[in-house]
């Protein structure tokens, strides 16, 4: 079974949409890739494969491993041209919980996360399953999962998005726990190292 990408709200969507077209239409991408897709020719670049992204902040996870502790807020898309992902355009929620526009960004996460789907959609284990697919975000650790949630056996996976600190290695599919576990050292590690009252 193929991973499963969660319909993102109706109006996140349109957000996105509108806004990329807005972009394309006006030639305001301050990306090099889509600012030179359009500068060559009309371009219609497209927001496709829609995930939501969880962030877990660093108290929180060295407090508890548990995923139940992250926080979901937003989603991001790959905005694609053809079959090519050029580029990641991001929502995020306001202080009132309302989706708004954050940013079109390139470089190596976005390459990163586009390698990750595309080696978990090789996995025979994943093949076998029924995996809803999320990006989870630990800023103060400098990581990003793809996040696989089992909604067959509640087993979730994760598999560490390029590129990624130490012991994680990217596009090696991982038991949650484990991550978990691995990452709530890392955070208490992290947390003992600072001044108190400086923490992510």
């Amino acid at each position: 079974m193929p991973l499963i990408f969660k319909k993102e709200p109706e109006e996140v969507k349109d957000i996105v949409e509108s806004q990329i077209n807005r972009m394309n239409m006006k030639m305001a991408f301050s990306t090099p890739r889509l600012a030179g897709l359009v500068a060559e020719a009309p371009a219609e670049p497209i927001p496709s494969k829609p995930l939501p992204v969880y962030h877990l902040g660093l108290e929180d996870l060295a407090d508890k491993a548990e995923i139940e502790a992250s926080i979901q807020t937003g989603w991001q898309y790959m905005v694609k041209h053809e079959d090519e992902v050029l580029a990641s355009a991001e929502t995020v929620l306001d202080q009132d919980k309302n989706p708004v526009f954050a940013q079109v960004s390139e470089g190596p996460l976005v390459e990163g996360t586009v390698q990750a789907i595309d080696y978990a959609e090789e996995q025979e284990k994943i093949k076998d399953g029924k995996y809803e697919v999320r990006i989870l975000m630990v800023p103060a650790l400098y990581v990003a999962l793809l996040w696989l949630v089992d909604k067959k056996n509640k087993a979730d996976l994760a598999i560490p998005i390029a590129p990624t600190t130490t012991p994680l290695e990217p596009n090696n599919v991982m038991t949650m726990k484990e991550v978990m576990e691995i990452l709530q050292k890392s955070a208490k590690d992290l947390l003992k190292s600072q001044p108190p009252g400086d923490s992510t």
